[in-house]
């Protein structure tokens, strides 16, 4: 995207041949985006008002340059959806009032292993296909949605975050985490899809949070598990209950996509691919 910016700008760009692009947030290796927000500063001699405000073609401009610079192997893995003119004072990440990320979840348990269709075929990058190696009971899709609305709300999700984060504060609001099933293959497939709603998350922590409610899906942990798991330690100076000790594992990247990145002053920015939670969040 660097690039592309910088080819878009030609005789105006840095001499590195890379503009700094800022995106609305960062994301594991491996973790997608279906709504990625990013901005980049433009000096004010390069472009004519007239052609900044001709969205139009400055979408196609981009999306040509995006094309060249990723090459044509690749080219379906980057898209630019939308181009806004936006003021200085904003920004894609700091201006951001929250995110929605989706985790896609498909159990064959229900009905053994059904022979995987084109669409399953094209589908499997972006899913945590759960192993059917041995027998094993289909995922428990109501006992999953308690245990997410026992994560709704403000609580302290130390034991969710990565060992490697950095966050100095732990206690984080859920506007929403919810859990929808629907059957495929006939019925013999289950897929389960795991959205979370926050103004913030911590590293792992939408991964952290759906390992332990699959867990809580195949019976390895209960809602009450899940519980103890927000409750902040007796002792600050003790750790945070250890997911570990419950065999609870960090869901793969593969199944999470990054859906939505809201603005409290813009909300209906070309940007995002849903209007279906606009939470009341803050500026």
């Amino acid at each position: 995207m660097e690039k592309a910016c910088a080819a878009l700008m030609g005789k105006h760009a840095p001499a590195s041949g890379r503009m700094h692009v800022v995106g609305a947030g960062r994301t594991d290796a491996g973790v997608h985006a279906t709504g990625m927000v990013a901005h980049v500063d433009l000096p004010g001699e390069v472009l004519s008002p007239s052609l900044v405000n001709d969205n139009a073609t400055m979408e196609r401009a981009l999306r040509a340059h995006v094309r060249k610079a990723i090459g044509r192997r690749d080219e379906d893995m980057l898209s630019v959806l939308a181009i806004k003119p936006m003021s200085k004072r904003w920004h894609a990440r700091f201006s951001s009032t929250g995110k929605t990320y989706t985790y896609s979840v498909v159990d064959d348990a229900a009905g053994g292993v059904a022979a995987l269709s084109v669409e399953d075929m094209a589908m499997t990058p972006f899913v945590w296909r759960l192993p059917t190696n041995s027998p094993r009971r289909p995922l428990d899709v109501p006992a999953m949605t308690a245990a997410a609305a026992a994560m709704e709300g403000t609580h302290d999700f130390g034991a969710f975050r990565a060992s490697s984060c950095s966050s100095t504060r732990v206690v984080r609001t859920m506007d929403a985490v919810r859990v929808d099933a629907s059957q495929s293959a006939g019925g013999a497939r289950t897929v389960v899809r795991i959205t979370c709603a926050s103004r913030a998350f911590m590293h792992h922590q939408v991964r952290n949070m759906v390992g332990a409610l699959v867990d809580v899906g195949l019976g390895k942990l209960t809602v009450g598990d899940v519980q103890a798991l927000l409750l902040p330690p007796a002792d600050p100076a003790q750790p945070h209950r250890s997911r570990t000790e419950l065999e609870s594992k960090t869901a793969p990247a593969r199944g999470l996509v990054l859906t939505d990145v809201f603005y409290a002053n813009h909300p209906k920015l070309p940007f995002t691919t849903s209007t279906a939670y606009d939470a009341d969040y803050g500026p």
